[in-house]
């Protein structure tokens, strides 16, 4: 009974993205790390450049990442009556839409499994050898299943060979799949990507990533917030220097 309920637990852990490396780790920064402070009307804006150590952390095929592409962090603490929108394609810089993320979001981590794949393989063959030779000795097929080209027994050694060489395969191409899956969502979640809107309502704090290219990028640099009380497109100015 305890091994289903580990073998249950597991499989839990293998869909549920538990103990992949997490962006909201990224979003929950402290203010102080925060380089430049704006006040806009009754919002605050933080922002910050995420650094080099946090895209090896967080993000597949990070040198590449970081070599093409800045990742803003924006802290909106809104302590008015008034609601804000932020628009990505109204920045001053370029919003590249979302499938961009997949590359950085894409884990190949079956490499494990394949070794344990292997490692049975080998470790296995001479039970499997033995076994089959014992089966054939002991009950011959022939007198025994006289009507079936495979025998029962063989065909039961067989199945359960190849399930304990093909199941590490198996599950780490799950595990790969799920952690990559996982990781996507969490950062179409957190990073505004082009066409997206995001909203401040009024007397709350909103954490978001921008992610943006290098080449073109100056500062300082401009966001665009839609004013939900005047009905207008706002431009807040943020000295961001670029961390190279």
């Amino acid at each position: 009974m305890k091994t289903y309920i580990i073998a249950i637990g597991l499989c839990g852990l293998l869909f549920s993205g538990c103990g992949r490396k997490s962006i909201s780790s990224i979003v929950s920064t402290p203010i102080t790390a925060f380089t430049t402070q704006v006040r806009h009307n009754d919002l605050a804006v933080h922002a910050r450049m995420c650094t080099h150590e946090e895209v090896v952390k967080y993000f597949n095929r990070p040198e590449d990442f970081y070599h093409y592409y800045h990742l803003l962090q924006l802290r909106l603490i809104n302590t008015g009556y008034v609601r804000y929108t932020l628009h990505a394609e109204d920045c001053s810089f370029f919003v590249p839409p979302a499938q961009l993320l997949r590359p950085y979001t894409t884990y190949h981590s079956n490499g494990g499994g394949l070794f344990l794949a292997f490692l049975n393989a080998v470790l296995l063959l001479p039970v499997y050898a033995i076994s089959m030779l014992k089966s054939a000795v002991e009950t011959p097929p022939y007198l025994a299943y006289p009507d079936l080209v495979v025998p029962r027994s063989f065909g039961l050694l067989t199945g359960l060979y190849a399930a304990a060489v093909l199941l590490p395969v198996i599950l780490g191409s799950m595990w790969e799949r799920s952690r990559s899956s996982y990781a996507f969502r969490e950062a179409d979640c957190y990073i505004m990507m082009q066409q997206q809107q995001y909203s401040c309502e009024p007397f709350s704090t909103s954490d978001l990533l921008i992610m943006t290219p290098r080449a073109g990028f100056h500062t300082p640099c401009s966001i665009a917030l839609f004013n939900h009380k005047t009905h207008m497109m706002e431009k807040v100015s943020l000295l961001l220097n670029p961390i190279w």
